[in-house]
């Protein structure tokens, strides 16, 4: 058997063996970028599905802050203006809505709004003690610990769909298939 193969490729001339050897490598190259793209896509769909999740987050945080002020509004308490205003500024907030630049608003808005309502509302000595601005203080800090894991795991996925679709063997195809680069969320 091995001396059928040494005599195979006797047979063969100079260019054969260069063409097989020029297109194992081209075969080789058509794999390796299959295997990346499939690492690309992978990670772009778990960004996806982990963005739409942050946006729930930040959807969920404004429902537990509109929520503590209905409460607060029902037991006649007179809310800041600065919290009222803020909040009013969030009224078009809806999670299909959220891209980009307008999330990062929103979670800004968001803190401050929760901040001006937790420090009137500590102010006052007998809501201090109130069980259901309790639960909606810890639920509040459960999701803002959510979404800081959301937003870490995004970026490791961000990190490594970077990797992958600046890989140098295969970027130039990347970017003639419009795969660019994208930022993490701060």
């Amino acid at each position: 058997m091995y001396t059928y193969s040494l005599v195979f490729l006797n047979a063969l001339t100079w260019w054969q063996i260069t063409l097989a050897v020029i297109g194992s490598l081209f075969a080789l190259y058509i794999i390796g970028f299959l295997i990346t793209l499939c690492f690309v896509l992978s990670f772009k769909k778990r960004m996806k599905s982990k963005y739409k999740a942050i946006c729930l987050q930040v959807n969920l945080r404004y429902t537990l802050l509109k929520s503590i002020e209905d409460y607060f509004i029902s037991k006649k308490v007179k809310l800041p203006d600065d919290f009222t205003s803020l909040m009013h500024d969030l009224k078009d907030l809806n999670e299909m809505n959220i891209d980009a630049s307008k999330r990062y608003d929103y979670i800004k808005t968001l803190s401050e709004a929760k901040a001006h309502l937790v420090f009137y509302i500590e102010q006052l000595d007998k809501y201090y003690d109130d069980n259901n601005y309790l639960s909606f203080k810890e639920s509040y800090l459960k999701s803002e610990d959510e979404y800081r894991r959301l937003v870490s795991s995004y970026n490791l996925d961000v990190s490594g769909y970077n990797y992958w679709v600046k890989n140098i063997f295969y970027r130039y195809i990347f970017k003639l298939i419009r795969f660019k680069k994208l930022d993490t969320i701060r």
